[in-house]
């Protein structure tokens, strides 16, 4: 059993253990946002501390890349408006909650609710109105399938990707002067998304006979090439951070740090987990951690949306009467908390919809030869 295990890929793995790297973004979303510094009393740790805090501001990045691996097989399993849909009903209640949640507390008028919810604030005035990621993905699932349409109908998938990113890039780094600059927290995204639109489709491809296979190659075809190129990833992502965390370092956009040290940290840091995944997994202790991550990302939507709200609200009234490291403590789990209610509810409210419309499912006939 473990020699079999050994041997799956990294694609595999992939899918298996994506809800812990979800788990994992989240996490690292929240401990960027509101962790408090532990070690303020000695100079040289709370620099440290410092170092590694500002580095952890890929959470985002890793969202966008299991995002489009997803689509990519929720694309090929359901009709377009009921991909649509599904979309919309994911991101609906727990958008609207943490809405209503802000506008009561931050005494929005209900235009300013409007503009928010619907992403209109997002576009035409600031990216950080409100919970930027979930206008930024409502984007990209409003435009995927037209991408999709394209590209899985492309003679050759890598190449068509590797073209969308040089595209990307000369729209980019030539629209500095015409976009605003907090987009390009978006917009330094958006490669990672396509990313991960080509593992969905690798991953995809090799449930299939070799000889049936498109745009795809075997990432693992020497293994210890493939891991070596891993770490240069991962510890070039981390200098790439320091240096533009700490060093002002910009590579030739707003918000730099989001671009390729974020997508070399993101790319190495997500197959580093699924393998860790696969090799802990076997034992109890290591079958419990994979479990805590994978609580984490089921309900991942739900704890980011309300952390920003819960964090501002309560972190005054925590900060002046506990120590740093109790505070961290209780915010984590009033946030834990408040994020599988509000997942509870979004997942039952639909449940009980479905049932009482007996909906469809919309699914799409698998096509012969594939894989929904």
């Amino acid at each position: 059993m473990k020699h079999k295990r050994s041997q799956r890929s990294v694609l595999t793995l992939l899918s298996q253990y994506r809800g812990i790297v979800m788990g994992f973004a989240a996490l690292s979303i929240v401990y960027f946002h509101e962790w408090q510094y532990l070690f303020l009393w000695n100079d040289t740790l709370a620099r440290a501390e410092d170092v590694f805090h500002r580095s952890i501001i890929f959470g985002p990045d890793l969202f966008f890349l299991m995002s489009g691996i997803g689509l990519t097989f929720a694309m090929r399993k359901y009709k377009l408006l009921t991909f649509w849909g599904k979309r919309l009903k994911r991101l609906a209640i727990p958008t609207l909650v943490a809405a209503l949640c802000m506008a009561l507390t931050w005494h929005w008028t209900l235009a300013d609710y409007i503009k928010n919810v619907t992403g209109w604030n997002f576009y035409a005035h600031s990216i950080y109105s409100f919970l930027w990621f979930i206008p930024a993905i409502m984007s990209l699932y409003v435009v995927f399938p037209l991408y999709w349409r394209f590209f899985s109908r492309a003679k050759n998938q890598l190449v068509f990707t590797l073209v969308a990113l040089a595209v990307w890039a000369a729209i980019s780094y030539g629209g500095t002067h015409f976009f605003r600059p907090d987009l390009y927290g978006f917009l330094n995204r958006i490669p990672i998304f396509l990313t991960g639109v080509q593992l969905g489709w690798m991953t995809q491809q090799e449930k299939l006979p070799k000889e049936e296979r498109r745009g795809t190659f075997d990432l693992e075809w020497n293994k210890p090439l493939f891991w070596s190129v891993m770490a240069v990833f991962f510890v070039a992502g981390a200098l790439l951070s320091y240096f533009t965390n700490q060093r002002g370092l910009q590579l030739g956009v707003p918000d730099s740090n989001c671009r390729i040290p974020n997508y070399l940290l993101s790319i190495s840091l997500t197959f580093f987990l699924v393998k860790l995944c696969d090799i802990i997994d076997q034992s109890k202790a290591g079958h419990a951690v994979v479990s805590f991550f994978g609580f984490y990302g089921i309900m991942s939507l739900e704890f980011y949306a309300i952390q920003e709200w819960l964090g501002g609200l309560i972190l005054p009234h925590l900060q002046p009467h506990l120590p740093n490291a109790v505070t961290n403590l209780v915010l984590f789990a009033i946030i834990t908390a408040a994020g599988y209610a509000l997942w509870a509810l979004n997942h039952y409210f639909w449940k009980g919809a479905d049932a009482l419309t007996g909906r469809s499912s919309g699914k799409k006939t698998p096509k012969k030869g594939h894989t929904a």
